[in-house]
């Protein structure tokens, strides 16, 4: 029987499942999911594709700390007679130590969102700390993390709002190799009215003339 083989535009996206020790290491370079190529007969590989039985792996169990490592991402589970390849099958990857800390949270909303007439009177997070995990490296570049919500709707009265959390660096470039618990929170935004009504005056300036008498002035 001819083999037909699933064309790489029909590569099938699989989560990666990845083991290492998540307690003690952090690996940056891994995507969360990756394209399977099956090859067989087509009656196996269509029932493959749609079963999806099998898992694309990673075993790093027995990994050294370094950076930059090639490893490769293995296919098991699949049906006798069904090979699966992964693309790409060899990734780049670093292990480092793994390291936590706490940091404060810092709301933030950006000022062309608010109305005119109206200001930040007070802001508060669900979450005032949050703990984040990664290489020591990375966490050591934190400067501030930030609650920012990505809502645009224009503010003229007080509400709450998801916002994402964002760690900065001095430089204010975000710091993307780390893990933030939670990645989210609920931002109270209170805003004040900056605008009053004031009472309007009328002052007359010169004089009329003689046959002249000012009754009222509105």
């Amino acid at each position: 029987t001819a083999l037909n083989t699933l064309s790489l535009h029909d590569a099938l996206p699989i989560s990666l499942d990845v083991d290492y020790d998540r307690d003690k290491l952090y690996v940056v370079g891994i995507p969360n999911t990756v394209s399977v190529k099956l090859s067989g007969t087509k009656t196996k590989v269509q029932k493959e594709s749609v079963a999806k039985n099998f898992k694309a792996k990673l075993n790093l169990r027995n990994a050294q700390i370094g950076d930059d490592q090639k490893v490769r991402i293995e296919i098991d589970g699949l049906e006798k007679g069904v090979d699966g390849t992964a693309e790409p099958s060899v990734i780049t990857i670093s292990i480092r130590e793994k390291a936590t800390k706490e940091f404060r949270v810092t709301p933030v909303v950006k000022k062309e969102r608010l109305l005119i007439g109206y200001e930040v009177d007070n802001l508060s997070v669900t979450n005032e700390t949050v703990k984040i995990s990664g290489a020591i490296e990375s966490l050591n570049r934190i400067n501030e993390v930030r609650a920012e919500s990505d809502t645009r709707t224009k503010l003229n009265r007080n509400t709450r709002e998801e916002a994402k959390l964002v760690a900065y660096d001095s430089d204010y470039n975000k710091i993307e190799d780390i893990q933030i618990e939670p990645s989210s929170t609920v931002m109270n935004i209170v805003l004040k009215n900056i605008e009053k009504e004031v009472p309007l005056e009328v002052n007359t300036i010169g004089s009329l003339p003689p046959e002249f008498e000012l009754i009222s002035a509105t």
